[in-house]
């Protein structure tokens, strides 16, 4: 199983800790609410997944998720924003594939670069 920490959209919502099956890759796509994008962030070691296309679709801003990514990944600072409920996963020292199993699955994943 893979801990995830889930971030809704609604600031009254509390944030939660839920355990996901690596392999069930419709759970992952029922928190976001749609088809399915990942970045990671520089540091710590752990990625976010997030509604793909929830800017096309106007769908309501998750002001924490948004705010997570542009602390730990400045690249996306003022430039990008995430729509929807969405989650974090974090580096697994027993399996280190866990940030880049569901993009094995057709998901597409954008891997950044720490800038030099």
């Amino acid at each position: 199983m893979v801990k995830a920490i889930v971030i809704p959209t609604h600031l009254l919502e509390p944030i939660r800790l839920q355990e996901l099956d690596p392999h069930d890759l419709n759970a992952y796509r029922q928190i976001v609410g749609g088809n399915l994008a990942a970045v990671n962030f520089i540091e710590p070691a752990a990625a976010v997944y997030f509604h793909d296309e929830g800017k096309l679709l106007k769908l309501p801003l998750n002001l924490r998720l948004t705010t997570l990514l542009w602390i730990h990944n400045s690249l996306f600072l003022n430039e990008d924003a995430i729509m929807r409920p969405g989650f974090i996963v974090g580096e697994n020292r027993q399996s280190p594939t866990c940030l880049t199993l569901v993009s094995q699955q057709s998901v597409k994943h954008v891997v950044v670069a720490k800038p030099n």
